[in-house]
C-alpha cells in the first residue's frame, strides 16, 4: 500500500477527530442534563486541539514530493550498475570498490527521486548508498551514515546530501569525525552551521538560479567550511533540478534541459572523490 494522500490522509483525520469528540461529549454530559459539565468542557477541548494536531501532523508528513515515473525506472538498474533495496537503504553498486558515497535525501522528498543521481554516480566509478529517513525529514534520522559505514565494507567513504538532508549529513560529520574511513562531505544545495575537522574534505555544489536557498545563511556557513573546501555553481541549475520530483515551490526556472544538472553533479561529485 502506497503513502496516504493529503486528502485521504485529511478525510480519515476528521472522520476519526468527530467521533472521538462526540464519544467525549456524551462521556461529559451528566445524567439527564444535556449539557456539558465543567470537567467534559476541559476534556473536550484537550481531545480536540490533540486531535487537530494529529490531524495536521498526519496531513502535513503525507505531503511530500512523489519522485517520477522517470526516476523510479533508475531502481531497476541497468548493465553498469545493480541496484538493492533493504532496510531502507538503496545500494548502488557499479564498478567502484575503494570510496561509497551516503546519501541524505532532501526535506519531503522522495528518497527515489535522486535515483538518477546516485545511479549515474556509481556508473562512474563511485558507490552510493541513500537512506530513507524517518517521514521524509532527515532531522530525524541524522546519525543514520553511521549504520551505513558498519554494513558495507569500503576504504573511504563521503557524505552528503540535497537541501536539509545535506545540512544533516554535514551535521552527522561533525559528530562523527573522521573515523572508520569518513574522508569529506558533498552538499548539494546544502548548508551547515557546525565546524568540520581539519582536513575534511569539502565539496559544495549549488545552482545559479536557486531560489529555494537561503543564500544569506549559505554565503555566512562558508566561515565554518574546511581549508581547501571547493565550491561549484552550476549556471543555470535550480534546486530541483538534483532530483526529478517536478518542480519544488518558490524555486527558480531552470535554464537547463533534462537531466543536465544531473549529469553535470555526477561528473563533479565523481571527480571531486577521485582526486587525489
Amino acid at each position: 500500500m502506497g503513502p496516504l494522500t493529503p486528502l485521504t490522509a485529511g478525510l480519515a483525520s476528521i472522520i476519526f477527530a468527530v467521533a472521538v469528540v462526540n464519544i467525549v461529549n456524551r462521556a461529559g454530559v451528566p445524567n439527564g442534563s444535556g449539557r456539558l459539565s465543567g470537567r467534559g468542557k476541559v476534556l473536550t477541548f484537550i481531545v480536540t486541539f490533540l486531535v487537530i494536531f494529529l490531524v495536521g501532523a498526519v496531513v502535513y508528513f503525507n505531503t511530500y514530493y512523489r519522485a517520477t515515473q522517470e526516476a523510479v525506472a533508475f531502481l531497476d538498474g541497468n548493465v553498469n550498475v545493480k541496484v538493492a533495496q533493504d532496510n531502507g537503504l538503496t545500494f548502488y553498486d557499479g564498478y567502484g570498490e575503494n570510496a561509497l558515497y551516503i546519501f541524505y535525501p532532501g526535506a519531503s522528498v522522495d528518497t527515489a527521486a535522486y535515483a538518477p543521481l546516485l545511479s549515474n554516480i556509481a556508473e562512474r566509478g563511485v558507490d552510493c548508498v541513500a537512506v530513507d529517513m524517518p517521514l521524509h525529514m532527515a532531522m530525524l534520522g541524522r546519525m543514520k551514515a553511521a549504520e551505513v559505514i558498519e554494513k558495507y565494507q569500503y576504504d573511504e567513504y563521503y557524505v552528503g546530501g540535497h537541501s536539509l538532508g545535506g545540512a544533516m549529513a554535514e551535521f552527522f560529520s561533525s559528530r562523527y569525525g573522521m573515523e572508520n574511513g569518513l574522508k569529506g562531505f558533498v552538499g548539494l544545495a546544502a548548508y551547515g552551521t557546525e565546524p568540520l575537522p581539519a582536513g575534511f574534505r569539502y565539496l559544495s555544489i549549488i545552482g545559479s538560479e536557486d531560489k529555494v536557498i537561503n543564500r544569506e545563511g549559505y554565503d555566512s556557513a562558508k566561515e565554518l567550511w574546511p581549508e581547501g573546501a571547493v565550491e561549484y555553481v552550476i549556471e543555470g541549475g535550480n534546486h530541483s533540478g538534483f532530483g526529478l520530483y517536478g518542480q519544488q515551490s518558490g524555486d527558480g526556472e531552470t535554464a537547463l534541459y533534462g537531466l543536465e544538472q544531473i549529469y553535470i553533479t555526477a561528473m563533479q561529485t565523481v571527480d571531486f572523490i577521485k582526486e587525489k
